[in-house]
């Protein structure tokens, strides 16, 4: 109980941190995306610091240069980069990987133990990197500027927390309403799939093992359980995406005939 309580003020200052940040570059002028890239970038370096000084980072030198090396390795077929990347395992048994702003990207290792090949993580790792070089983070902020900050708040805590814990804190139906508008809309997913794809297809790895994945976290939900994993409250449109994958293997093998 303890444990679980300790966890739930950690989440809740990184949310409230975040949200600072959010607030903060709102505040400037208006552009294409809510904020520029020189904003976002630092918005992004304030985030991970954030990040590693509230959750338990993987210290362990070989997995973290191992995942870091990934990542930079499938960048190398992208001809530009909004920002520099940066990659991180978190220590925690969520079944969860995000993108944070300004290009800092955070696998837990609950999702990486479901994974049973690299080109699993590849695929992952890509379409994680795809959300960052379309913009997506700030699309979102752009998106979200009509949410009460206590509700974002409320919301962003259960995301990260997940299991049994998450559901008082995501209480009342506006915070159930409002979850739509802080995940990625299905336009996103297809174009971060779609990059993805190419990302990791360039990289040399199997982009289809990404529907594996998607397959062991839809499993985890139905078989024991108490609430949907995090990044598929992140990431809707499982079948769909599933679907997707398949049509564009189909497309790449026909092209290379």
């Amino acid at each position: 109980m303890a444990r679980t309580s300790k966890k739930y003020n950690v989440i809740m200052r990184f949310s409230v941190a975040l949200l600072v940040f959010v607030f903060i570059f709102h505040s400037g002028g208006s552009t294409a995306f809510a904020i520029s890239i020189e904003d976002e970038r630092k918005m992004g370096q304030q985030f991970a610091i954030s990040v590693q000084r509230m959750f338990p980072v993987v210290d362990d030198d070989f997995a973290v240069n191992y995942f870091s090396d990934l990542g930079h390795y499938l960048l190398r077929s992208l001809d530009s980069k909004p920002f520099p990347f940066n990659f991180y395992i978190i220590n925690d048994p969520t079944l969860n990987a995000f993108a944070g702003p300004g290009g800092q990207v955070f696998f837990f290792t609950g999702i990486i133990d479901v994974m049973d090949s690299v080109d699993e993580l590849a695929a992952v790792l890509s379409h994680e990197i795809a959300h960052v070089t379309a913009r997506h983070i700030s699309k979102r902020m752009e998106q979200s500027k009509k949410i009460n900050l206590a509700t974002m708040a409320g919301i962003l805590a259960g995301i990260l927390i997940g299991g049994a814990a998450a559901a008082p804190i995501m209480t009342g139906s506006m915070a159930a309403a409002q979850q739509a508008q802080l995940s990625y809309s299905r336009e996103d997913e297809r174009q971060a799939d779609q990059l993805g794809f190419k990302y990791s297809s360039a990289g040399g790895f199997d982009p289809l093992e990404m529907i594996q994945t998607l397959k062991k976290i839809r499993r985890a939900q139905i078989i024991g359980t108490d609430s949907i994993p995090p990044y598929l409250l992140t990431h809707p449109g499982g079948p769909e995406r599933m679907s997707n994958f398949e049509t564009m293997s189909m497309s790449r093998n026909r092209s290379k005939k």
